[in-house]
């Protein structure tokens, strides 16, 4: 640990997930479904990458936040809370017969994020506690 008392940070490991795209008037609601889920998918993805390289770069720990809330604005076409809480939960603990990536690390916490309204913090703090203790 530093003199100062601030934490050694080993690894940052950012992204920003892509939107679905909103399209124009007159597209059909299954290309609007099919859409969100290929957009689903690629954050899923990026999540996973993230959380395997900071478990093979052996670190202890895993803070997950955004300044913004759990993972970016909903002002610009980010997946909702709800979205992104279900995707970190799917990786970290696991679904089906894939076993989750959490048992790689001694803590996992998340930031709510220090910039958004309060209605915000809760919302997401909502939609952790539906994803993760169900």
């Amino acid at each position: 640990m530093p003199d100062d008392g601030a934490w050694l940070l080993n690894m940052a490991y950012g992204f920003v997930p892509e939107a679905p795209s909103r399209g124009g008037v007159g597209n059909g609601s299954s290309e609007v479904g099919a859409d969100a889920k290929a957009a689903r998918l690629r954050y899923k993805r990026q999540v996973a990458a993230a959380v395997q390289a900071c478990a093979l770069a052996g670190c202890d720990g895993l803070l997950i936040g955004c300044a913004e809330g759990l993972l970016g604005c909903e002002l610009f076409g980010h997946p909702s809370a709800d979205v992104a809480a279900e995707v970190w939960a799917e990786v970290l603990l696991g679904e089906g017969s894939t076993p989750g990536l959490a048992s790689h690390f001694r803590a996992l916490a998340f930031c709510l994020g220090g910039r958004t309204n309060p209605r915000t913090v809760l919302a997401t703090k909502a939609a952790l506690q539906s994803a993760f203790l169900q």
